[in-house]
């Protein structure tokens, strides 16, 4: 379990409580910036914030890419049915459910459109 400690301590400290060296993002924080400001709530944001942000998603990316290539058929490489698998099977990513629907054929989607319900509202409001 990881220890958080004093922010002042300047000490990055990655899921498994090793260190992780530089405070450096991956993710470009001007861009990172420009995503927050574009929403119409936001007045100014410290650069504190952006870093924490962009090391966030940096992290839920991963969480995100790693439990996808588990789902995926091959381990090498990653594909959207192993990111859709993930995400409509794990409870706290629930909230993405509707961006990333699993994959479907034509046939299935088109027997889940005709299911019994609906052939019993289109008879009633035929006998109208």
């Amino acid at each position: 379990m990881v220890q958080l400690t004093n922010i002042s301590d300047k000490e990055n400290v990655n899921m498994s409580g090793k260190n992780i060296g530089d405070a450096s993002s991956k993710l470009p924080l001007s861009r990172v910036k420009t995503i927050m400001k574009s929403s119409p709530n936001v007045d100014s944001i410290g650069a504190e914030v952006i870093f924490t942000v962009s090391k966030c998603t940096e992290i839920f990316l991963q969480f995100m890419s790693l439990g996808g290539l588990k789902r995926c058929n091959s381990q090498k490489l990653l594909d959207y049915k192993g990111i859709a698998e993930l995400v409509n099977t794990d409870d706290k990513l629930n909230f993405l459910s509707e961006v990333l629907p699993r994959k479907m054929t034509f046939r299935e989607a088109k027997k889940l459109l005709q299911t019994p319900d609906d052939d019993d509202a289109s008879e009633s409001s035929d006998e109208a």
